[in-house]
């Protein structure tokens, strides 16, 4: 078996990877809204912000779809509060659009910190389309 994997790795044409082949990854945290949001952007270029449908998803069942986008976009995709690799939080209460709101607008907030370009563009689904609808700009 090790010696069918080390065949695999000296097979695979690695070494043809050109700096126009790689996409720059960013992954973390931004405290927004008093919570941790986990956040990832893939790619260069014009930013657009992803919000997944839920709640309760995350972000990676869009990655296999999205991730051609990241040629010519920065794509910046959010986990929602108590979804996928955010912070959950005890009180059901604190899960409203106004909150989920202030969430994606503290990561817009730090990512616009970190890039040239504000990350302005969405694209979302499901109940993440209300939270869009309420982000100003």
């Amino acid at each position: 078996m090790r010696i069918l994997l080390l065949a695999f790795v000296a097979l695979c044409p690695f070494g043809n990877i050109t700096a126009t082949d790689k996409y720059p990854i960013e992954e973390g945290f931004a405290d927004a809204n008093a919570l941790l949001i986990y956040y990832m952007q893939i790619g260069a270029g014009e930013p657009l912000v992803i919000l997944h449908g839920g709640p309760g998803a995350s972000h990676e069942y869009l990655l296999p779809y999205l991730l051609p986008l990241a040629r010519n976009n920065r794509l910046i995709f959010i986990d929602e509060r108590g979804s996928g690799r955010s912070q959950k939080i005890e009180d059901p209460s604190g899960y409203t659009i106004e909150n989920m709101v202030e969430d994606v607008e503290g990561v817009s907030s730090f990512a616009r910190t970190r890039q040239d370009q504000p990350p302005r563009p969405f694209l979302r689904r499901s109940t993440s389309a209300g939270v869009r609808a309420q982000v100003p700009g």
